[in-house]
């Protein structure tokens, strides 16, 4: 493997600010989580804090705060049939932590405020931090401001994104999208597998997983020893926690990683024809993950490498 080992940092500056931008289904909820439970850490109560994107493209990610609409909606719904039954109203702090985060979307002060609050009511955390797959798809613009605004905020930047195999990413959040919708009462006309081939190659699912673009920003913005670059299908180790910790500046806590998160079951396999037209359209991403990870490790951990 071709990218660096990282040795935990001795008396950091401040605490560490980690950024999060992904890939979607690449085990971001599950480190999160973990963080979420860590003792030196302070990941505050929404996994998606889903900010940077509405607020420096917001016409590309329009959805993104009607998904923030809907969830306020319901909660404020919720609430309303408690009170008619006379029963306990929902979590209050919950409601405020829904409307300042959609608040946040139009005013990115009040993003940072939020963090420096949460700083200030756990002043020993080392690490405080927001992960958003979603991110994945801002410019090196974007994430040059957000560095620029974290060290200003008084933090040691940090980002983490998470990869893996192509095929298996897109696969995978399609299948997360049937079994949502079968959740929530609607019908799957046309399973995953199924229309597998036009979602891989949708400009959303496009934005996920073209990881050479998204390296390509974080790059141009942040420092080589600011980026942490990991996968999917290694990542659930010890040794490969212990490098994110040491690079995170935490202590490894022990982890449950026989706690399955946002798992979508797999009922069927891809078609052929499907599988090889999208292995061909991000031949691209395959390309440049092995010249820089190395063509052996990706081809032992990718399927379709």
């Amino acid at each position: 493997m071709r990218f660096s080992f990282f040795k935990k940092p001795v008396d950091p500056p401040g605490p560490v600010f980690l950024l999060g931008v992904g890939a979607q289904k690449a085990a971001t909820t599950w480190l999160y989580r973990y963080l979420r439970d860590h003792p030196d850490c302070a990941m505050g109560p929404i996994k998606e804090q889903s900010v940077f994107q509405s607020y420096y493209q917001p016409e590309r990610f329009r959805l993104s705060e009607v998904v923030k609409i809907d969830r306020l909606r319901e909660h404020l719904a919720a609430s309303s049939r408690a009170f008619h039954k006379g029963e306990a109203a929902a979590d209050p702090a919950e409601l405020l932590s829904l409307l300042d985060n959609l608040a946040m979307n139009h005013d990115i002060d009040r993003y940072w405020a939020a963090f420096q609050k949460l700083r200030a009511a756990r002043p020993q955390a080392r690490l405080l931090g927001d992960i958003t797959p979603e991110y994945s798809g801002l410019t090196a613009e974007n994430f040059a401001d957000i560095r620029r605004r974290m060290v200003a905020e008084g933090y040691v930047p940090r980002v983490i994104f998470l990869m893996r195999d192509p095929i298996e990413r897109c696969f995978s959040m399609l299948r997360m999208a049937d079994r949502n919708a079968t959740e929530a009462g609607s019908t799957v006309t046309r399973p995953a597998h199924e229309r597998f081939e036009a979602g891989a190659k949708s400009d959303w699912c496009q934005m996920y997983t073209r990881y050479d673009r998204t390296m390509t920003a974080l790059e141009a913005a942040f420092a080589p020893e600011e980026i942490f670059y990991g996968f999917y299908e290694t990542f659930l180790t010890l040794d490969e926690l212990g490098r994110a910790c040491a690079f995170l500046g935490i202590d490894r806590a022990h982890p449950n990683f026989d706690r399955r998160v946002n798992w979508s079951p797999r009922e069927r396999d891809l078609e052929p024809g499907a599988l090889q037209s999208v292995r061909a359209f991000y031949d691209d991403t395959y390309t440049a993950c092995k010249q820089r990870f190395g063509a052996d490790f990706i081809a032992g951990i990718w399927r379709y490498s």
